[in-house]
């Protein structure tokens, strides 16, 4: 059945995915032996053939990968993570780059493990893993960062965040001074105007990217948005008031289907001070109004350079998980490890079952990166509009409610279809100074990853808590980048 946005798999997932996960005692781990957690780690996810023996090893070669990760060692590799704050008090807010690495790490390994297990040993499971934080990041420059890459020979930067991504952007040309190199836009600015939700509605709204109706809350607003939640309202249909930036599973966001609902949304958000004066610029818009738009949501998960799309992987959204997220929460955060666990599945995420959606999204990711000139991973979250009675398009659009510039909470359901592969390859490129033309697979873009791929987006196959049990020492010091 139809449902409305914006309850998105990729915010709900950073969130409840391991940048909130409590450090469980090792105990917990006793029942779980080495020889079954690596049988479970090494899956069958691949789109080529793979089997797997009893002994957990994979017995297929791992054909069609862009990227075999030979190139990058991983001490070469840096994740960040935005500020997780002192004892890590923001790390549910903040926490996504410690999701990102155990998926990317993760992916690594299963590949290695397959082609060159000599070089999995030799270098380890994990990449160096620090937090940008607040103090970093006031201070005008990238000192700091640079040294500490330098001291450890980090030649690359998987910025997992927005602003790290604009942190790094910033100071882009610096660090390729010293030989370390990202995929972040040559200007911050793209970042922020593709955070900030009204100056991305503003930007894309010239560019042929269909969006649902989006009005600011300033005071020369009042009318229209009264007039717009009474004529949904009268539909059947709720709104959405949000913040403009700093929004995370929901938080900051408000759903409401009468003019009481609107105001009171209006008094919370705003923290009692209501609409904006009318002369408030599109930069400092802290609140907007978006009509609800009812249909299936989806996800795009997408990698960019210069604006033209290298990879993507499509999904959509499980309406039956996302309509009772909050009865499986400590289930998803413990994963395998979660009573009953065995015989379950917690899937957020499902393949796109027809070529018409599957167009209308790859169309709208096009028109995006010819938009914007985006370089880097983005999560980009549109409704599928759909006859009730049918369950067919009922026109041939994506409508955009709104675009996450970073990597999605989302990541994991990837795993095996070659889309990390594509990043990291792509990265590992520009490390070495590849010309543009050749590129990985250059003449192959944009590579839909999610083609015959089964979403990994399962929680109960993944172990996060022993993976931070495995790596306290890297945790405790993330947010110190001693040289």
């Amino acid at each position: 059945s139809a449902h409305f946005a914006p309850a998105s798999p990729a915010r709900v997932a950073r969130v409840i995915a391991p940048s909130a996960l409590p450090l469980l005692p090792s105990a917990m781990l006793a029942s779980e032996s080495a020889s079954q957690r690596k049988s479970t780690e090494i899956s069958t996810w691949s789109n080529a053939s793979t089997e797997e023996s009893a002994n957990g090893s994979v017995t297929s070669v791992c054909s069609s990968l862009s990227y075999d990760f030979s190139s990058l060692a991983a001490q070469e590799v840096l994740v960040t993570t935005d500020d997780l704050g002192p004892f890590h008090s923001q790390r549910n807010q903040r926490g996504q780059g410690i999701w990102v690495h155990y998926v990317l790490a993760k992916e690594r390994r299963r590949i290695l493990q397959c082609l060159n297990p000599a070089k999995l040993s030799a270098e380890g499971r994990r990449y160096h893993m620090k937090s940008v934080t607040e103090g970093i990041a006031r201070a005008g420059n990238a000192d700091k960062l640079i040294a500490y890459c330098v001291a450890k020979g980090v030649r690359a930067i998987v910025a997992a965040s927005v602003p790290d991504s604009i942190f790094v952007s910033r100071h882009r040309e610096e660090l390729a001074s010293r030989g370390i190199q990202s995929l972040t836009c040559e200007d911050p600015e793209t970042h922020i105007r593709l955070d900030h939700k009204w100056l991305c509605h503003e930007w894309l709204s010239g560019h042929g990217v269909a969006q649902p109706r989006t009005l600011p809350v300033r005071a020369d607003t009042v009318a229209a948005c009264r007039d717009l939640v009474e004529a949904n309202a009268a539909r059947g249909n709720p709104c959405f008031f949000k913040r403009t930036f700093d929004t995370c599973a929901g938080d900051g966001v408000a759903k409401v289907t009468s003019l009481e609902e609107y105001h009171a949304a209006v008094k919370k958000l705003s923290g009692g001070g209501g609409a904006q004066p009318a002369d408030t610029s599109g930069a400092e818009q802290q609140l907007i109004l978006q009509q609800g738009h009812p249909g299936d949501v989806h996800e795009g998960q997408a990698i960019f350079y210069r604006g033209e799309l290298v990879a993507c992987y499509l999904t959509k959204e499980n309406p039956e998980m996302i309509h009772s997220l909050g009865e499986h929460r400590t289930a998803m955060t413990l994963g395998r490890l979660a009573p009953g666990a065995r015989g379950r599945t917690l899937k957020l995420q499902l393949c796109v079952d027809d070529e018409r959606t599957r167009n209308a999204m790859l169309s709208a990711l096009h028109r995006i990166g010819a938009a914007t000139g985006y370089t880097g991973m983005m999560g980009a979250e549109f409704v599928i509009s759909r006859d009730p009675a049918t369950g067919v398009m009922t026109d041939d659009e994506a409508t955009l409610l709104e675009i996450n510039a970073r990597f999605s909470g989302g990541i994991h359901s990837t795993l095996g279809s070659g889309f990390i592969q594509d990043y990291m390859g792509l990265l590992a490129a520009q490390v070495a100074g590849t010309p543009s033309r050749d590129l990985p697979l250059r003449s192959e873009w944009p590579l839909v990853r999610s083609d015959g791929h089964e979403p990994q987006s399962d929680f109960l196959k993944y172990n996060p808590v022993g993976w931070s049990l495995r790596n306290l020492g890297q945790l405790a010091t993330v947010r110190h980048m001693f040289v």
